[in-house]
């Protein structure tokens, strides 16, 4: 029973993974004209929020550099739960020191491919920007992870004493 629910947990686990992979593909396969106006209508709302507090005039220069910050944020956070789904999923496995090092290998791996795979997409184009965002998304699930599991270690170890 103990096994088959450490199995379950494993297949559940790497599904996550897949989907977020997936979900990141999906994202990046949106031509730019398709990609750029959902962020756009996020950035408006955004402004417009901002305008109801403080009444002004919007430039499409704002909303431009709010839909930048928009996309920017997206890909962090893509790649950030893509590489939180990845440590839970490794560290299921009998390895689990370091796991972090294969996490970051796979979120940058595929940071690349992802901009590689968009050479191929109307509108858009590969970016080094992009792909640093994407890694540094990464790092800080692996550090929420890792932080995470550091004090759960030292809960367990304090309340054993």
């Amino acid at each position: 029973s103990n096994i088959l629910t450490k199995k379950i947990k494993k297949i559940a686990l790497l599904t996550v993974v897949v989907l977020c992979t997936l979900f990141i593909f999906y994202n990046s396969s949106k031509t730019g004209n398709v990609s750029n106006g959902i962020t756009c209508k996020i950035a408006r709302k955004l402004v417009g929020i901002k305008q109801t507090i403080d009444p002004g005039p919007i430039s499409y220069e704002v909303i431009g550099r709010v839909n930048v910050i928009i996309r920017n944020i997206a890909h962090g956070v893509e790649f950030c739960i893509l590489a939180i789904a990845i440590q839970f999923f490794s560290n299921t496995l009998k390895r689990r020191k370091k796991n972090w090092i294969i996490t970051i290998f796979i979120i940058i791996s595929l940071a690349v491919s992802d901009e590689i795979s968009q050479l191929f997409v109307d509108g858009r184009n590969f970016s080094y920007l992009d792909m640093i965002i994407d890694s540094i998304g990464g790092a800080i699930g692996i550090i929420l992870i890792e932080t995470i599991s550091y004090i759960k270690r030292k809960i367990i170890l304090y309340e054993s004493i």
